[in-house]
């Protein structure tokens, strides 16, 4: 059934609806007329503000590792030689020099806004604010492109407990504590340095703990010795380096997936024109202990 709607209605759906036409549509300005579905009109209107801008500025500290990784390195400098003669293992931000001793201080990290003494006592060594570093002293053994098996090193070393500025008491049992031999094919590994004490005591020895093997060592005549050193690297060939070295290659450890003191069928005694003898002491720090020289016995291969 066709509905017929009366003049001035419209028919929308089964109704007829009276509509009236608006010829002209006033919005306010910054607004647009929209027409509906359902034949109403509308104003659509939208608001808008310039940006602001607002700066931020968050302060970023050198120790904030969420921006910066530490490879500080600290080395010092020895006016009696005219060079710069070995690192430190404290990392301070500057350095004040006097007469008699030096002062270190920090920005940063733990011990952020202090300053530290040092060299004014003669009664504690290798102590930097408060902690105890421990030393190393690595030198070479070479044999002049000869290729030779090393069977012993002995080092000359005088170990003196200071009561003054002037007077002091020589230690015959303190000296090295750890100590590892290497070249660019053979390692030891890591030897921990016992005083010889007695037969019955030093049958425990050679033991390993810890990834370190700890053996006994002698002290004659002002000379600590040690002779248990053998080659501990299980395959030159797996493509791994002996080291692992830090981010300015000053200071390195022995990866243990290459050297180990278990997996081979013989000890072999380490062998090359060049050896590297490593030695230190990370337990004594009222000893000022003086490495004065090192004589090595070897065999040479025919």
């Amino acid at each position: 059934m066709n509905c017929i709607c009366p003049q001035g209605y419209t028919l929308i759906g089964e109704e007829c609806v009276k509509t009236t036409i608006i010829t002209e549509i006033e919005c306010p300005v910054g607004c647009t007329a929209i027409i509906t579905e359902d034949g109403n009109a509308v104003c659509n209107c939208t608001d808008s503000l310039d940006p602001t801008e607002v700066k931020v500025e968050t302060p970023v500290y050198f120790d904030n590792t969420d921006y910066f990784k530490d490879v500080s390195w600290t080395v010092a400098y020895k006016p009696t030689e005219g060079a710069w003669n070995s690192y430190f293992t404290f990392f301070p931000d500057y350095s004040i020099g006097h007469q008699e001793h030096f002062q270190i201080g920090f920005n940063w990290g733990t011990h952020k806004e202090t300053a530290w003494n040092h060299t004014l006592q003669n009664d504690s060594f290798g102590v930097f604010m408060g902690e105890k570093h421990g030393f190393t002293v690595e030198f070479p053994i070479s044999s002049e492109n000869v290729s030779k098996i090393l069977n012993s090193i002995s080092v000359n070393i005088e170990s003196r407990r200071h009561i003054n500025h002037f007077d002091y008491s020589v230690h015959k049992d303190v000296g090295a504590t750890e100590l590892f031999i290497y070249n660019s094919t053979n390692n030891t590994g890591y030897l921990v340095l016992h005083p010889q004490e007695s037969l019955v005591k030093d049958r425990k020895y050679p033991y390993i703990e810890a990834g370190k093997q700890h053996i006994s060592t002698t002290f004659v005549d002002g000379r600590q010795t040690a002779n248990y050193i053998f080659n501990r690297v299980i395959d030159q060939n797996n493509n791994i380096p002996i080291f692992k070295r830090d981010d300015n290659n000053i200071f390195k450890d022995i990866d243990p997936r290459t050297v180990k003191f278990g997996g081979k069928r013989m000890t072999e005694r380490l062998k090359g024109d060049v050896f590297m003898v490593n030695l230190s002491n990370t337990k004594d720090s009222l000893y000022q202990i003086l490495i004065k020289n090192l004589i090595s016995k070897e065999t040479t291969i025919d």
